[in-house]
């Protein structure tokens, strides 16, 4: 009984061993495809062939790499720049809730409320990246023009 008994113990521990060692691989397959088509995608991203660079970046984030605020963030400018607000909206917000360049992807989503057009909810957008790094020019002087329009068609 009990020779018996080691062996369906041995027996179950060689299979688990097997299928731990079958996800290993998976996963480090998994993780040598996301870094390949992350690559690619950067290299897209930074020739600025938007259209590739939001599928290549989608592929990374359907490969399982979704909590990489980097890549929302990446997609989101490259969809803002493919004229899709609306999705842009949506990465870079979810970029926002990762904590990645959380003051870029404020002013950026500001930038795409004007082109809504919503400049009340642009001015929340880039007084929210104004707190994080209230020296930032570019978007003082974005914040300022917007308010002028509010201003001019209050009137």
């Amino acid at each position: 009984m009990k020779s018996s008994f080691f062996k369906i113990v041995f027996f179950v521990m060689i299979v688990s061993s097997c299928s731990v060692k079958e996800k290993t691989v998976e996963s480090v397959q998994q993780a040598d495809e996301i870094s390949v088509t992350k690559a690619k995608a950067d290299s897209c991203y930074k020739a600025r062939d938007y259209q590739n660079a939001v599928k290549l970046l989608s592929q990374v984030i359907e490969l399982g790499d979704s909590l990489s605020g980097e890549v929302y963030y990446k997609r989101g400018y490259a969809l803002m720049q493919l004229s899709e607000h609306l999705s842009s909206s949506l990465d870079l917000q979810k970029a926002v809730s990762l904590k990645y360049r959380e003051a870029d992807s404020y002013y950026l989503l500001g930038l795409n409320e004007i082109v809504v057009p919503n400049d009340s909810t642009a001015i929340i957008y880039f007084e929210k990246s104004l707190t994080i790094n209230p020296n930032d020019k570019q978007v003082q002087s974005a914040l300022e023009a917007c308010k002028k329009r509010v201003i001019s068609l209050d009137i």
